[in-house]
């Protein structure tokens, strides 16, 4: 007598399993560039620089120095007008500045209040993004002890070393909560163990669904830390896309970097292959660039005896 309600319960069944899938909207791009070019005088800073920053992940934008990064960032932060193209953020209208509260910007250089004490400058920077006084100090004072700073609370920024106001600068970013955080050389003149502790905190931001675009030179650092990566040089995207597949289809390509000068006794003439990268000019040919550090390389283990004479050819890669 039940047979019946069992069969129509079963044809319901099929019926939902014959359904198509549902398939649900992927999230608009945190961070779009459309053909954004930027000059000064005769020189193109930035020529026709496209990409797409997907929300939630850590996206490195990887280039020599004088690529064009730090430029690029600034018209992504509207510090900077570009000459042509446009950037959109989050999806819809308005600029960084009618963003502000969304975004975390630290910059290559210090931007800190040196005559301030520590924790009032946290706190100011804080307000600024609309955070409240109470909530803004009990954050900072939050941060500065997880960073080995609480000490330094009421001293003033200058009495600080400069991996330490680099520390405090790092802090002023995520003070606000921030959805979009852009870090430029975040881990510049940090020692090993500070530096690591900023790339656990970025490795946490992503996990937490921050979308992270950090600014670096070092190809270590972004195999490290980033989900997808775009490589510039001499303000051209050469390179865009998952890390991943960057690898697979650049599999085999090397980074070769060469000093000028005339090769000395104590130059490094050292080349490494340890696995799959593309270099700095195009995917496919690699270029020499010139390098003033007193140090060849510090993986080479020797020093130049002059700044102005020496050659140091290295070959590296991603692996």
């Amino acid at each position: 007598m039940r047979a019946a309600p069992l069969e129509r319960a079963q044809g319901r069944r099929e019926v939902l399993t014959d359904a198509p899938p549902v398939t649900l909207p992927r999230p608009a791009p945190a961070l779009v560039l459309d053909h954004v070019t930027k000059r000064f005088a005769d020189h193109t800073a930035v020529d026709d620089l496209s990409l797409a920053v997907p929300s939630g992940v850590i996206y490195g934008l990887l280039g020599p120095n004088g690529a064009g990064k730090t430029t690029t960032i600034r018209m992504m932060l509207d510090i900077m007008l570009p000459d042509a193209g446009r950037v959109r953020l989050f999806g819809g209208a308005g600029t960084a500045r009618d963003h502000s509260a969304r975004i975390g910007y630290l910059p290559e250089e210090r931007g800190l209040y040196r005559r301030m004490r520590v924790l009032d400058v946290l706190v100011f920077l804080a307000e600024m993004k609309g955070v409240d006084r109470r909530k803004a100090r009990v954050r900072a004072l939050a941060w500065l002890e997880r960073l080995g700073l609480s000490e330094w609370r009421a001293r003033s920024v200058d009495d600080l070393s400069k991996g330490m106001q680099q520390k405090v600068q790092f802090i002023s970013t995520l003070l606000h909560d921030p959805s979009l955080v852009i870090l430029d050389e975040p881990f510049a003149g940090l020692d090993p163990v500070n530096a690591q502790t900023l790339k656990d905190i970025v490795l946490e931001l992503r996990n937490g669904g921050v979308t992270v675009l950090l600014s670096t030179h070092v190809m270590e650092q972004a195999e490290k830390l980033c989900d997808q990566l775009c490589i510039i040089a001499r303000g051209r995207k050469l390179v865009d896309g998952p890390l991943a597949e960057i690898k697979r289809t650049h599999g085999g390509q090397h980074l070769t970097i060469g000093f000028d000068g005339h090769a000395t006794n104590g130059s490094c003439g050292r080349s490494t292959s340890t696995g799959s990268t593309p270099s700095w000019s195009s995917p496919r040919t690699p270029i020499r660039r010139s390098c003033s550090e007193d140090w060849c390389n510090p993986a080479c283990g020797s020093r130049a005896s002059s700044s102005r004479n020496r050659r140091c050819t290295r070959s590296s890669s991603i692996s």
